[in-house]
């Protein structure tokens, strides 16, 4: 039973920050199953200044239907195309005009680079 960790990100409008999570198996007392858990916790990386005011203002949603755009739940890039994946400095520079003042309706995948990485 050996720990799991994965990478992520946690951006705010003016920050964007690197983390690893790791989550790690407890086993109960007797060893048979029971009272087993899991500790999980998380650490960061590196914390980037960037410019990305678009992001207080997303809304959320898991029906694809009503979402205007597509974001990695991963690595955050946005979806820009069938294979275009932009960074969010790329993709408020790119919709800077239809961004400002207005919220964006965004549901969560995985981009092909990340799934690739699992």
């Amino acid at each position: 039973d050996r720990p799991v960790s994965f990478r992520w990100f946690c951006d705010t409008p003016t920050a964007r920050t690197e983390m690893v999570m790791v989550v790690e198996r407890i086993l109960g007392a007797d060893g048979d199953g029971e009272g087993e858990g899991a500790k999980y916790y998380s650490y960061t990386i590196d914390r980037t200044p960037h410019d990305a005011p678009f992001m207080g203002r997303m809304q959320f949603t898991d029906d694809p239907a009503l979402a205007q755009w597509t974001q990695c739940a991963q690595c955050l890039c946005f979806q820009e195309g069938p294979e275009e994946w932009l960074t969010p400095e790329q993709f408020y520079q790119a919709h800077l005009e239809e961004l400002q003042g207005s919220s964006c309706v965004v549901t969560h995948v995985l981009c092909p680079h990340c799934v690739a990485g699992c």
